[in-house]
């Protein structure tokens, strides 16, 4: 499949490059690539040619110079984990396998990966052996490619890390922690209200690429600011705010307020901050709901985020249809087809991975 590039919008326009071909599910390249000379590609891997790839002595100067280029959008330096690299340095357990990776876009050098070791050299104070891979490309979508799916083995990425690469947050002006929810509800909504799992024989859902993710998270973004602007100022609910955040509540939140924003402002006040709702109300059990996915006894089982959903689910649903609910949901299994009337969960939806449309 050839590299593909699609824009995607709300109130934005993101430019996002996607179809990997012909490089491995870890980032790197196939085929027999030896740490001991100097590898020449002829063939072009999504956008870009590896010019080299070898063990070279990186000096202390050297790898000032690399950490001048590095990648505008790189986490930030973990000083514990350069620490831990110069001591290993200074024991000569230091692996040479290690690599830094320069990317060159028209001739600009950009460091995608090995931060880490360019300070803990510096900090060393004198040369070390490590691989150097260089290559080049005329598309900066790959250079966020390549960030996000290339590295790192050293202090293992997180999917936030690899959305980082594409400047969501600054984009749409999301901070690292609204950023981090609204990822994990989205995957939540794409497994279908279950739990992912990697492991194909199970019935959990494989979890989507950052490039996926990537695609959709504009056209939720207006909905996680609806939330959010209508209760952060609430003197009220601060615990129950905090819960609100959570992967299976926040999923059902997104989900209401793109299908019923009117509805869903009423229920989600009401949950948030009561206001003398009564005991019978579902909104006083949704709250319920949420207090007991936080304040179990450490005897009891963990409440999962696809059972949390659907004792949410179950109190929206009564709050729809004008019921009177004296009781959280009782008998709610995490395998229940999820129903939210008002939007296209109505217990009939496709299987998962699914997004609603």
């Amino acid at each position: 499949m050839p590299v593909n590039q699609e824009e995607y919008s709300a109130s934005h326009t993101l430019t996002i490059f996607s179809g990997v071909k012909h490089v491995n599910s870890n980032g790197s390249f196939p085929g027999n690539w030896t740490t001991h000379y100097w590898h020449s590609a002829k063939e072009n891997h999504v956008g870009f040619t590896t010019n080299s790839i070898g063990v070279e002595s990186v000096t202390p100067e050297k790898a000032r110079e690399f950490a001048g280029y590095n990648y505008a959008h790189n986490r930030p330096m973990r000083a514990h984990w350069v620490r831990y690299l110069a001591n290993e340095m200074r024991e000569g357990r230091f692996m040479q396998t290690a690599e830094i990776h320069i990317m060159y876009r028209n001739g600009e050098p950009t460091l995608v990966n090995g931060q880490h070791t360019c300070a803990a050299i510096q900090m060393f104070g004198k040369p070390v052996r490590v691989t150097v891979r260089k290559t080049s490309t005329n598309e900066s979508g790959q250079i966020a490619m390549m960030y996000a799916y290339g590295h790192d083995n050293g202090i293992k990425r997180t999917f936030v890390d690899g959305l980082g690469a594409y400047n969501i947050g600054e984009e749409f002006g999301i901070g690292p922690t609204r950023l981090s929810e609204l990822n994990a509800a989205l995957r939540h909504i794409r497994s279908g209200f279950k739990e992912e799992g990697r492991n194909a024989k199970t019935n959990r859902v494989d979890p989507p690429s950052v490039v996926e993710m990537v695609s959709v998270i504009p056209d939720w973004v207006p909905y996680l600011r609806m939330f959010w602007d209508q209760i952060e100022a609430r003197i009220d609910g601060g615990k129950v705010k905090a819960l609100c955040g959570k992967r299976g509540s926040f999923a059902v939140v997104l989900v209401t307020f793109r299908y019923q924003n009117e509805k869903a402002r009423e229920f989600w006040q009401g949950v948030v901050q009561l206001d003398g709702i009564p005991t019978n109300d579902p909104r006083y059990q949704a709250r319920r709901v949420l207090e007991n996915s936080k304040n179990l006894p450490y005897t009891a089982k963990k409440v999962s985020s696809a059972k949390l959903s659907r004792e949410l689910a179950r109190c929206w649903r009564g709050f729809w249809d004008g019921e009177t609910m004296s009781q959280v949901p009782k008998l709610i299994k995490e395998n229940d087809a999820i129903v939210l009337p008002g939007t296209p969960y109505n217990g009939k939806q496709p299987d998962p991975p699914w997004w609603p449309e």
